[in-house]
């Protein structure tokens, strides 16, 4: 009985061992999902289209860090944070538009392609003078 429980216990220690080791997460190497690098691409909200580069990390366990860059129509730059889920990215970015001294927040959330090389999706604007706006966003290495 005592051999037989040992064996039992050792049998799923190894199979648990096994199927982690073979499945890496967001944040390690391998991950086909991961962010890394530069991206450029393009932001629209109601008709108007910012030309933007964010320079993102995906860390261990899916967390996601960087930079972002608005170069056109006018020029802001800031921190990103977010996660990496599976194939979905979710990100979050404070902005100041010098223009018009309207700020706030953007909030996206998109699907990145395998391979890590590209990332689309909606996006959320909370700002201080529109309120609520929708738009979309497409980056690429």
């Amino acid at each position: 009985m005592r051999s037989a429980l040992r064996l039992a216990v050792g049998t799923v220690i190894l199979f648990g061992t096994w199927a982690c080791a073979g499945t890496p997460g967001p944040g390690q190497a391998d991950y086909p999902f991961n962010l890394s690098g530069a991206y450029a691409g393009e932001m629209a909200v109601e008709g108007q289209y910012f030309s933007v580069g964010m320079d993102v990390q995906t860390r261990q366990g899916g967390d996601l860090a960087g930079t972002y860059e608005v170069t056109s129509p006018v020029s802001m730059s800031g921190e990103v944070t977010g996660s990496v889920q599976a194939d979905t990215v979710r990100f979050s970015l404070n902005y100041m538009n010098p223009m018009d001294g309207c700020g706030g927040t953007v909030d996206g959330t998109g699907t990145i392609e395998e391979g890590g090389g590209a990332f689309s999706g909606r996006m959320r604007v909370n700002d201080s003078c529109a309120g609520y706006i929708s738009g979309t966003f497409s980056l690429k290495k």
